[in-house]
């Protein structure tokens, strides 16, 4: 009987852990095409075409800012959080996403006063 009962536990506590694994596999998942979807439409875009997406970003307060480096900053995922724009890191490579950060970048300073030197 004791016997039985532990197959059983065994056997729960097994189906809890897949799903726990299927749900953070959806999670990581989702946000996986996300990111690509977004670095992807960006990436297209040349900087006329920038100028005018981030004025509907503006609009949206969906405001983007694409990080460049080999390591991704805390300091500067949270503090973009706080003024309400997604970060995304492109790690060391250089993109035309700097014609979109550039207009970031000058958005904060002119409506927040803040550097984006001085979010890191």
């Amino acid at each position: 009987m004791m016997r039985k009962r532990s197959k059983n536990l065994i056997i729960i506590f097994l189906i809890i852990v897949c799903g726990i694994f299927a749900v953070y596999y959806f999670v990581v998942r989702t946000e996986m095409k996300h990111y690509e979807a977004i670095t992807a439409e960006y990436v297209s875009l040349n900087c006329e075409n920038m100028k005018a997406k981030f004025e509907i970003d503006l609009k949206r307060n969906q405001l983007k800012y694409f990080s460049i480096g080999m390591f991704d900053s805390q300091k500067l995922n949270n503090n973009l959080k706080k003024l309400n724009i997604e970060n995304f890191q492109q790690g060391c490579f250089l993109s035309p996403l700097h014609c979109y950060n550039k207009l970031v970048e000058n958005y904060l300073l002119v409506s927040k006063n803040k550097k984006i030197e001085d979010l890191y």
